[in-house]
């Protein structure tokens, strides 16, 4: 063999060699290429997937302060209810107060009235002994009259008590007026009590409905309460989720564009390598 045989086969090995690694790192270069595609569109994917996380987390965070404020209305108006009922409690106290006092009241009405049938019997009683003494003394004065001079001292005295007994009824009559009147009032304020009683009653059956409702919606509140502090916690929670969420997907964002970046770099360098083996195949065909 000849040395420019040998320099001829050497070429063409060297050539091949070429034509091998320029097809090896263009197959590298088209690789690379592709990862660096993939990794713009896991990139761009990955932003917008960050932009709605981001959204998303806003509005959580929306919902977790409107939570918050719904507790806090829930709250006051647990509290209002529990003045309410409070208050109502306040009334029913206050109305029993009112009807035992307004039936104490009726009980002595009832004694007054007793009392004043019983002084209703002794002017009856009065008046009966009025009109017996009337009579006892006209009789005396008819037998004074019959004796004559004897009997003028004992027709006087006679007279006298007949007056007496005159005034007694006059008396009598004047204490069944009053008593009769005294009676009428005191009949006219029982019946106004035993109004007053049935109105009392009645005021506290209503209290005590109110008062009844007023604890059913207390409970119901307390239980709404407890809801809305509950979803309050959870949207809370979710809102710290979906942070550290966002965060993350920023991150891998960031991950991304650095592949993408490096890519980008490998691309171009191996793009140059496969530039200058092209140029070394040129010299050496």
């Amino acid at each position: 063999m000849s040395l420019n045989d040998g320099a001829t086969e050497d070429s063409s090995e060297v050539a091949d060699s070429l034509d091998s690694l320029y097809e090896t790192s263009a197959q590298i270069a088209d690789g690379i290429d592709t990862i660096a595609d993939r990794a713009h569109e896991q990139s761009n994917g990955m932003r917008e997937v960050s932009a709605e996380v981001a959204d998303l987390s806003a509005a959580v965070e929306e919902i977790a302060s409107s939570s918050e404020e719904v507790a806090i209305a829930a709250e006051q108006a647990d509290d209002r209810a529990r003045e309410g009922e409070d208050a109502t409690e306040a009334v029913v106290e206050a109305m029993e107060e009112i009807q035992s006092s307004t039936e104490e009241a009726m009980q002595e009405l009832r004694t007054i009235r007793q009392g004043v049938e019983e002084i209703t019997e002794l002017a009856d009683m009065i008046d009966e002994i009025a009109d017996q003494t009337n009579l006892l003394a006209l009789n005396a004065s008819i037998e004074a009259a019959r004796v004559g001079e004897a009997g003028a001292g004992f027709a006087v005295v006679a007279d006298e008590i007949k007056s007496l007994a005159q005034e007694s009824r006059d008396q009598a009559t004047d204490i069944d007026s009053t008593v009769e009147r005294i009676t009428s009032d005191a009949e006219q304020a029982v019946e106004s009590l035993e109004t007053s009683v049935d109105e009392v009653e009645t005021g506290m059956e209503r209290a005590n409905t109110a008062k009844s409702s007023l604890d059913e919606i207390t409970d119901a509140v307390g239980e709404v309460t407890a809801g809305v502090d509950e979803v309050a916690a959870a949207t809370d929670e979710q809102a710290k989720s979906a942070t550290t969420v966002a965060s993350m997907v920023d991150q891998t964002a960031t991950n991304a564009d650095e592949i993408d970046t490096a890519a980008s770099e490998i691309t171009d360098s191996v793009s140059s390598q496969v530039q200058r083996i092209e140029a070394l195949r040129n010299q050496v065909d």
